[in-house]
């Protein structure tokens, strides 16, 4: 994988936060937050947030000298750091990490049948019912907007996907 070529997990995040992408998606987002109601924008709620953002950004970087290996720090995020969830801004958790909490908009990726549900946990003991049960903590995050995505075909790996078997249940796709 990508992220096994990488030397460095903090190579990896400053070309992320470097990227004309990532500061594209931070204004996205900034505006998206500082979007009142009515629609119309608040000028300086989306520079607080932007700024947010990017500390969050510098943040990850920090938190990425701590790793030697791409695989381990990737692996430390998935599964939730209390650095990055604190504050205002954009909130990076796993579903396990989520528990209890709410926020205004939530962002569930990687909704791909083999993903979610995971069929890797689930030959290893674990069950397509706790599977289940996740996918209602996460959907259940969101006061106000909850956006769900998956892959249709990943061009590194040349794999097509499906989409999660629980967007089904949920009556999202057919």
């Amino acid at each position: 994988t990508h992220a096994k070529r990488v030397k460095r997990p903090t190579s990896l995040v400053e070309q992320a936060i470097n990227s004309s992408a990532f500061e594209r998606i931070a204004d996205f987002l900034a505006t998206r937050r500082a979007t009142l109601k009515d629609g119309s924008l608040n000028k300086l709620e989306k520079v607080s947030a932007k700024e947010r953002i990017m500390r969050k950004g510098h943040l990850l970087k920090d938190l990425s000298r701590n790793y030697t290996d791409t695989e381990r720090f990737l692996n430390a995020l998935t599964l939730g750091s209390n650095e990055m969830s604190e504050g205002e801004g954009v909130n990076l958790l796993s579903i396990h990490a989520s528990k209890g909490l709410e926020f205004d908009d939530v962002y569930i990726v990687d909704l791909m049948d083999g993903r979610f549900p995971n069929r890797k946990l689930m030959s290893m003991g674990g069950s397509l019912e706790e599977e289940r049960r996740l996918f209602y903590v996460a959907t259940t995050r969101a006061r106000n907007k909850l956006f769900l995505s998956y892959a249709r075909f990943d061009k590194i790996k040349k794999i097509n996907y499906t989409h999660s078997p629980f967007l089904v249940e949920a009556g999202l796709v057919s």
